[in-house]
């Protein structure tokens, strides 16, 4: 797994299609799109292994 982090002091988003992963939540119409002001936008990339354990993103970032 690798994260690339950016302090924002505004970020917007809209999603095109939904994730293969399992380990990501299911899109809806509210959370389809969506903007944040003054925030910490992660970009994650989760790799086949990872989709075994539900905790490896807390654990990552927390190393």
């Amino acid at each position: 797994m690798r994260f690339l982090s950016f302090h924002c002091d505004y970020f917007r988003y809209i999603t095109t299609k939904r994730s293969r992963s399992k380990v990501f939540e299911e899109l809806t119409e509210k959370n389809k799109e969506g903007a944040l002001e003054n925030a910490i936008v992660f970009f994650i990339s989760v790799e086949k292994q990872d989709e075994t354990d539900n905790q490896i993103l807390q654990k990552c970032i927390l190393e």
